[in-house]
């Protein structure tokens, strides 16, 4: 789907409006059967709704002065956008029985074998610029999963959209050691990836923080040239000061 950005930007701003079609038939477990005609058709409706509530519909300007739906129009336009979205992920998506293995590496990973996983969506994998994908995976503490369905491993993961963010300090006492975090951190990067630590000779580590409260472990790979700008090819896993897993990004696994 292409549009312009202010058509893109609209359709950002009414996507969020109220739940979404595409994550409760997600949640369901069962997603209609489609056809790329299907799509085609959904695509060509969410065109027309845009359409309809450019001209007739309710548009106004947000804080920053940028154009945004409101009111029914915004509820209109989201709804069309769910509906092209929920097909869109019909047509890509793995069947169920397929995306077990996604599961079980997830529940390794995080080192709780009863973990509940709810399966999102199928879309572009945003650190590649071929056709590859990604399937998205939400438990019951509102972090977010990505999985490569080429071989079930683990992209990214980190709070979803919505989760409580909110910081709550760490203090001195109950702060571990940097080298404990890293050790616990490599423990990670292993479940998420068996033989990891085999590699460690080849990459580059990064360490940082942010203000002590949460701790950055970081393995670059700089073997192939890159362009400008590029960033190298790396492995991050962030830590609270008390051990608390954060986030994993993972894009040296191609």
């Amino acid at each position: 789907m292409r549009y312009p950005k202010l058509r893109i930007a609209l359709i950002a701003a009414a996507a969020v409006i109220g739940a979404s079609a595409l994550a409760i038939a997600a949640r369901a477990g069962k997603l209609m059967p489609a056809t790329p005609k299907d799509a085609d058709e959904q695509v060509r409706r969410l065109d027309q709704t845009i359409d309809r509530e450019l001209r007739d519909g309710c548009v106004e300007a947000d804080e920053k002065g940028r154009g945004k739906f409101c009111g029914r129009s915004a509820e209109n336009v989201a709804a069309a956008h769910d509906e092209a979205a929920r097909t869109q992920d019909a047509l890509r998506a793995r069947p169920a029985e397929l995306r077990e293995t996604a599961v079980k590496n997830i529940r390794r990973f995080r080192g709780r074998d009863e973990l509940r996983l709810d399966y999102r969506a199928t879309s572009s994998n945003p650190y590649r610029d071929d056709e590859s994908l990604i399937e998205t995976y939400v438990d019951d503490e509102g972090n977010e999963y990505w999985i490569d369905p080429a071989g079930d491993s683990l992209v990214q993961m980190g709070p979803g959209a919505g989760a409580d963010q909110t910081p709550h300090k760490i203090g001195s006492e109950a702060r571990l050691p940097v080298a404990e975090l890293r050790r616990r951190a490599l423990e990670l990067a292993e479940a998420a990836w068996p033989g990891f630590n085999s590699k460690l000779s080849s990459l580059h580590p990064l360490e940082d923080n942010k203000d002590r409260q949460i701790y950055f472990f970081r393995w670059d790979d700089f073997s192939a040239p890159l362009k400008d700008s590029e960033l190298p090819p790396f492995l991050q896993v962030a830590l609270r000061a008390d051990g608390r897993l954060v986030s994993f990004t993972d894009t040296l696994r191609r």
